[in-house]
C-alpha cells in the first residue's frame, strides 16, 4: 500500500509535518541569493493558470509531494500536457522530483520560492523587514505633498 494520498484527499497530513514557520523568517536556510536570471525564470514557470494551480496543489503536500499520475487526475489534464508543465517547472527549480519504484514523485522547492521571496521583498537591500514599518501622519503627509 501506497503512503501517498489517494486523489481528491487533501495532504493536510503532510503539512502538519512541515514547519509552519514562514519564509522570511527561514534566511538561514537559503544558503545563496538569487540573481535577476534565476527570478525570472521562476517567475517565468509559474506565469501560467495551469502552472500556478498544480503550484497550489502541491503545496500543502510539501516535501512528500505527489506522483505526476496523481496530479494529472486530480488537475483533470492529460499526463502528456502535465508533463510538460511539470518539466517548466523543474527546470526552474521550483519543483524537486524523485523516483518511488515505477512513480515519479514532484515536490514543491521550498529554497527556491524563499529565494524567490527574498530577491522579490529585499529589492536590493541587505535585510529584510517582513512587514512595513509604520510611518507617522507626518511622513506619510509628506510623501503625499
Amino acid at each position: 500500500m501506497s503512503n501517498e494520498p489517494q486523489p481528491g484527499a487533501s495532504c493536510r497530513v503532510f503539512s502538519q509535518v512541515r514547519s509552519d514557520t514562514p519564509w522570511w523568517e527561514k534566511q538561514h536556510l537559503f544558503g545563496s541569493r538569487m540573481e535577476k536570471r534565476q527570478a525570472a525564470s521562476v517567475l517565468a514557470a509559474l506565469a501560467h493558470d495551469l502552472r500556478l494551480e498544480l503550484w497550489q496543489l502541491l503545496v500543502p503536500c510539501g516535501a512528500a509531494g505527489l506522483s505526476a499520475g496523481l496530479i494529472a487526475q486530480q488537475l483533470s489534464i492529460p499526463p502528456s500536457s502535465l508533463s510538460f508543465h511539470l518539466q517548466q517547472m523543474a527546470q526552474a527549480g521550483l519543483l524537486l522530483r524523485r523516483r518511488s519504484s515505477r512513480q515519479i514523485i514532484y515536490a514543491v522547492n521550498d529554497q527556491v520560492m524563499g529565494e524567490l521571496w527574498w530577491f522579490l521583498a529585499s529589492a536590493g537591500r541587505d535585510t529584510l523587514r517582513p512587514y512595513a514599518t509604520p510611518r507617522s501622519a507626518g511622513e506619510v503627509s509628506n510623501i503625499v505633498s
